[in-house]
């Protein structure tokens, strides 16, 4: 686009001329005398000191001109030269940087050629090194976990339920199932596609299996590692557990289930046992750990082995003993005394042979129906740590 630069110098002339103009044409004569002729005739002499004042203005406004154009020129030049200055120190800063990255590309280079000269030595101590760090870290962070999640002394059984099958308790299966026949059911249902059931709080059939179980014993040993160890091999297992109580059923409303499976047309009961339920302050339990563990850390998800006995009180009475694969567990869930939680994860049935030693088999000897060894069923799952 066309531009037209005027002078500045160009408008203060022309401000100048038109305010003397100005200035003697409203004065209506009292500046100027038209009766003589010739500019300086006609001026008055109010008119000429009028013109000598607007001529200083004019020489005034000409000299601010004039230095505002010398002060422009001066910061021009004082602008231009520190442009200079800083143009100089970033050309040196590149500089420099372009020679210290040639320096180090240099002794780059020197040690790129001095590896590839022993590049097999170099390797062996490169992977030493980074072995010997990334063992350290490893021992530091299984040291820090440890220290948070200190090995228990102590676990409390907070959850627990039986399953108990059907052939052990077939003296009640006429009353339930003609119950299940009935129009008025009474209890609470449970249905779905594979499975039915219902709550044993009513008849007389609650109250004999509370009777059966009621302040009889409960026994559960609990052995971890790849196979099962108790009594004289206990010594073999990574950590054991035991826990002995009396089960105290009728004064916590303690309620029986009974389920069919119509698929596998299988029959069942259920007992869930409530924290009072557990024999407190009856209740004792025990453990053993075996060297390898050193932190809770270490019980997450290893094999377990549980032995299990409910009912009886462990003489020859005659009371009703239940066990494995009899009576099996569907939850037990335990805390320790840290306020970590632990689940066991029940996974089936494995059947050992128990061996007695010699001076129990001299004592039972005289026992016909004795055996050496005695087949025994425990339960196995795996021991998961819910709360950490």
């Amino acid at each position: 686009m066309f531009q037209i630069i005027i002078p500045n110098i160009i408008f203060v002339f022309t401000l100048a001329i038109l305010t003397a103009y100005l200035t003697f044409l409203s004065t209506k004569g009292s500046l100027t005398n038209n009766t003589y002729s010739g500019i300086w005739k006609i001026l008055t002499k109010r008119g000429k000191i009028v013109l000598f004042v607007l001529t200083t203005i004019l020489i005034t406004l000409v000299l601010q001109e004039l230095n505002n154009q010398f002060i422009n020129k001066n910061r021009d030049a004082d602008l231009h030269q520190e442009i200079g200055k800083r143009t100089s120190i970033i050309n040196e800063g590149i500089r420099h940087g372009i020679d210290s990255i040639s320096k180090q590309n240099s002794k780059l280079k020197k040690t790129v050629e001095t590896l590839n000269l022993n590049s097999e030595q170099q390797k062996v101590k490169i992977i030493e090194l980074y072995k010997q760090n990334t063992d350290l870290a490893i021992q530091l962070s299984k040291s820090s976990k440890k220290l948070s999640l200190p090995l228990p002394n102590e676990l409390k059984v907070i959850g627990l339920s039986f399953i108990i099958q059907s052939e052990g308790l077939k003296k009640f299966l006429p009353e339930i199932r003609n119950t299940l026949l009935h129009k008025d059911k009474k209890g609470v249902w449970f249905h779905s596609d594979s499975e039915m059931g219902m709550q044993l709080r009513d008849g007389q059939y609650n109250k004999e299996l509370q009777n059966i179980f009621d302040e009889k014993r409960l026994v559960i040993k609990l052995s971890m590692g790849d196979e099962m160890y108790f009594g004289e091999n206990a010594y073999k297992s990574n950590f054991g557990w035991s826990f002995e109580t009396k089960m105290s059923l009728k004064n916590n409303n303690s309620n029986f289930f009974y389920y069919f499976n119509k698929l596998k047309k299988e029959e069942y009961f259920r007992l869930s046992l409530r924290n009072a339920s557990l024999g407190k302050p009856e209740q004792s339990s025990g453990i053993s750990i075996a060297n390898g563990l050193s932190s809770a850390a270490d019980l997450c998800d290893k094999k377990v082995w549980i032995f299990i006995v409910a009912g009886g009180n462990g003489t020859s009475n005659g009371d009703t003993e239940f066990r494995a694969p009899i009576i099996s567990i569907s939850n037990l869930t335990v805390r320790d005394n840290n306020n970590k939680d632990y689940e066991i994860e029940i996974d089936g049935f494995k059947t050992y042979d128990l061996y007695w030693d010699d001076s129990f088999m001299k004592r039972a000897s005289q026992n016909e129906n004795f055996e050496n060894p005695i087949p025994v069923t425990y339960v196995s799952g795996i021991f998961k740590c819910k709360s950490f």
